[in-house]
């Protein structure tokens, strides 16, 4: 995939297929604006302004009601985005279709749920009812997959206790595990395993809080179950329902540099990304983009000085073209823009020279 263009045939033909779904594009207050291609809604080129797309989804956990364990997937080596981590029981996108954009009691998300817990694990919808779906809150967050690729969603955090069979789908799961709490802090510490942005966030966040409720609410009104949502389900509250986390992924400039450029990356390398991760922010702050913009040409301008061959500032500067943007939006006020520009225009001569 040089130069991060899109390839198909580079990718499974039943992941491409799917690429064609058509998913809910929302405003940052989770309301419906339209919607549009899984492909379009997951381009990087897309996330990044002036665009921003933003989609809806859901991660669901799935807890075996006999012991409170946790069933956790890792995406098959076919999937486009993020493959061979592991993740929750079932992240997916409820479809831009009326059954999965009925809003009342999130019912639209819960069918959602349900459809992919059977794509994916072989788990039949009569296996788990739609009221033992629990809608906990949602979460909105931005991370790349590749220089490709990426999600930028606001994704609805749903609980279920089922007794399953699973009968997992190879081309969307690569491996199960069922895990305690105990289990998964240690799964987490092994840093030979890969983990999806949104199930880090997720378990960072709250993960947690609400898994110890889910046994110790259980626990106060069953002798034979360890985990029942119904039991969790008075603890929910409407403004845990009604509020949307914004959460940052704390390794977002490790990762996004890494991938851009296809090498390792220390944490002194992680410069060229700052303008970057502003832009991905919402609500694009042109003055601050600007700064650091000004920052890598610097360091950049070092680099050709001090003959290092790392260029770290060039993937800053060049590999979004939104420079011209601020130069035309503050050129008649600030001699500084027109000054940036000379800069940019000076160190586009070098680098091919």
């Amino acid at each position: 995939m040089n130069g991060h263009k899109f390839d198909e045939t580079l990718y499974d033909a039943e992941q491409i297929k799917l690429m064609e779904e058509r998913l809910i594009v929302l405003d940052k207050d989770d309301n419906p604006i339209g919607e549009d291609s899984k492909k379009t809604c997951h381009l990087m080129q897309n996330i990044l302004p002036p665009r921003s797309l933003l989609h809806r989804a859901f991660s669901c956990f799935l807890f075996r009601p006999s012991d409170g364990r946790l069933l956790l997937q890792q995406r098959a080596q076919e999937k486009i985005t993020f493959p061979l981590m592991w993740t929750n029981t079932c992240c997916s996108h409820p479809l831009a279709i009326k059954q999965e954009m009925e809003a009342q009691d999130v019912v639209g998300v819960r069918r959602a749920v349900r459809r992919k817990l059977d794509h994916e694990l072989g788990i039949k919808p009569d296996s788990i009812n739609l009221d033992e779906l629990l809608f906990i809150t949602r979460i909105h967050y931005l991370a790349p997959s590749d220089g490709l690729w990426g999600e930028h969603e606001i994704d609805y955090v749903v609980f279920a206790t089922a007794d399953v069979e699973l009968e997992v789908n190879p081309n969307e799961v690569a491996d199960t595990r069922w895990v305690s709490k105990a289990e998964l802090e240690d799964f987490f510490k092994d840093s030979s395993v890969t983990f999806t942005p949104w199930f880090k966030l997720i378990a960072q966040s709250f993960l947690y809080k609400w898994w110890d409720a889910l046994l110790a609410q259980t626990a106060k009104q069953s002798s034979k179950l360890v985990a029942d949502t119904q039991a969790l389900r008075p603890l929910v509250t409407q403004q845990d329902q009604s509020t949307i986390h914004r959460l940052a992924f704390d390794d977002l400039h490790r990762a996004f540099v890494s991938r851009l450029t296809g090498e390792p990356c220390s944490r002194g390398d992680i410069k060229r990304v700052f303008a970057d991760l502003i832009l991905l922010q919402a609500g694009i702050k042109l003055v601050r983009y600007s700064l650091e913009i000004c920052k890598a040409l610097l360091l950049w301008l070092c680099e050709i000085c001090d003959s290092d061959g790392r260029e770290r500032g060039w993937y800053t500067v060049f590999r979004v073209e939104v420079l011209q943007m601020i130069v035309a939006k503050f050129a008649r006020t600030s001699m500084r823009c027109q000054s940036l520009s000379v800069c940019k225009e000076t160190l586009v001569s070098k680098k091919r020279g």
